[in-house]
């Protein structure tokens, strides 16, 4: 609870009552809490202080919510962690992951998995990827091999991001993965990940958000953001 309690998570949505409502819960569990009725204050608000995560609605006057997460993005490409709640109807999930939100809250949700979604936000990216793989063996194994990261890429056919993958495959669940490459610094990618959304047409495409990865394949990760930059954290596309 003390670490918790450092942390520090800006509300932000035109509606006082669904404010007060989500910083109420946030403060049981122990979050400190800012809150903004639109975009262009959340910028503000984030910019003179210390922010561990933002949950934002989208749609707001003076500034929605995919403005402020581009303005966050182009300060700095991963920090503070942003969460949407949306109806769906604001943006597809594949496009909100592809700008580099961490999380999409589908309306209405339950408290309990706001929880949840912050208490991934404020922990450290390489703290969660060092999880042990879940022993799920009823999780498909998402099992594929190319030649190289980067000739996948240049196909279309799996492309990286800051928290995640894009891939030709047709599973839709939380998976284990095993892919391999025949050359490149990377030659092989092995842990687990949850299904964020599928693209049916053309040609299957799913998006994966890490879970857990084994020690080569998250020193590979952090070395390449670093010298990439701004990257989407679940590609939509190559």
């Amino acid at each position: 609870m003390g670490e918790i309690l450092r942390k520090q998570i800006l509300i932000v949505d035109d509606e006082a009552e669904i404010r007060e409502i989500l910083a109420v819960h946030l403060q049981a569990a122990g979050y400190r809490t800012l809150e903004a009725h639109n975009g262009l204050i959340a910028h503000e608000v984030a910019g003179r202080e210390s922010i561990d995560a933002v949950v934002s609605d989208i749609r707001m006057p003076r500034g929605d919510g995919i403005e402020l997460l581009q303005q966050l993005r182009a300060r700095h490409a991963d920090t503070p962690p942003v969460a949407f709640m949306t109806g769906f109807s604001d943006i597809a999930i594949e496009d909100a992951y592809h700008l580099g939100a961490r999380a999409v809250l589908g309306k209405p949700f339950e408290m309990e998995a706001l929880l949840q979604v912050v208490n991934r936000l404020v922990r450290p990216r390489d703290e969660s990827w060092a999880d042990p793989t879940p022993s799920d063996s009823d999780a498909p194994l998402l099992s594929a091999a190319f030649r190289s990261v980067e000739k996948a890429g240049i196909e279309g056919n799996l492309v990286f991001g800051r928290g995640g993958f894009m891939m030709a495959s047709r599973v839709a669940s939380r998976v284990r993965y095993e892919i391999l490459f025949e050359e490149g610094r990377l030659r092989a990618c092995r842990g687990s990940g949850i299904v964020r959304w599928v693209r049916k047409a053309p040609g299957q495409r799913v998006g994966i958000e890490f879970e857990s990865l084994e020690p080569e394949t998250r020193e590979y990760l952090r070395t390449w953001i670093a010298r990439t930059g701004p990257v989407p954290f679940i590609p939509k596309q190559a």
